[in-house]
């Protein structure tokens, strides 16, 4: 008697439907590819003795008149900015430190939305394992986001960076000042209030949907 064969669970078809319809309606198809942040990764020595700390800056920046969320947004219904490292197995998780968000206010929310914008850095610090052997460790980052503007917010999306971590000797220092600098100073103010007479803004139920179907896509 032949086994039947399992079926991975799928989305209800109303969510589905759902996302076919919201993103249809409020994002168009070149906006659904656009990338509106771009980032690099940089090492602060050339290369590491096994046991030693590596401390890694993703140097953010984000295009004119876009911003992302916070990585720790003050709304639920919000996707927040999450830096990843793809390390071998034997290495322990990185600590990630975020720069101070700033504080956006719009008609559709009663509390301040935390973003980011502009350029902005983020640091991972890790440690190289006691018995890693020498050679060329390669690293993957993928810095996760969902760009929006006063008007609209985009799929969430994606972007990865390669970086070669070498170890071996206690390399030479790297970028010393940058890595010395705090990641962003003093709080920053409340940004300007988007203008009630420009172009309309989404509603609450919208922008909570949008970040559901979001979540839908990123787990399919």
């Amino acid at each position: 008697m032949p086994i039947p064969r399992s079926k991975s669970p799928s989305p209800p078809w109303f969510l589905l439907a759902l996302a076919v319809v919201l993103f249809g309606a409020f994002v168009g198809p070149a906006d659904a590819q656009r990338q509106t942040a771009s980032f690099e990764l940089l090492g602060d020595r050339e290369s590491y003795a096994p046991g030693e700390p590596v401390r890694l800056l993703a140097l953010v920046e984000v295009e004119s008149g876009w911003h992302v969320n916070s990585n720790q947004p003050a709304q639920d219904y919000l996707i927040p900015t999450e830096l990843e490292l793809a390390l071998p197995e034997n290495y322990l998780e990185p600590r990630m430190s975020f720069p101070p968000d700033k504080a956006y206010s719009f008609p559709f929310e009663a509390e301040p939305v935390r973003v980011f914008d502009g350029e902005f850095r983020i640091l991972a610090e890790l440690t190289i394992p006691p018995d890693a052997e020498a050679g060329t460790v390669p690293v993957e980052a993928i810095l996760r986001y969902q760009s929006c503007d006063d008007k609209q917010c985009l799929p969430p999306t994606s972007i990865s960076r390669s970086f070669d971590l070498e170890v071996g000797t206690s390399g030479a220092v790297v970028a010393a000042d940058l890595f010395a600098q705090p990641l962003g100073g003093a709080k920053a103010e409340s940004a300007p209030t988007a203008a009630a007479g420009s172009a309309p803004a989404r509603s609450l139920w919208v922008m909570m949907l949008l970040g559901v179907v979001g979540g839908l896509i990123l787990n399919a």
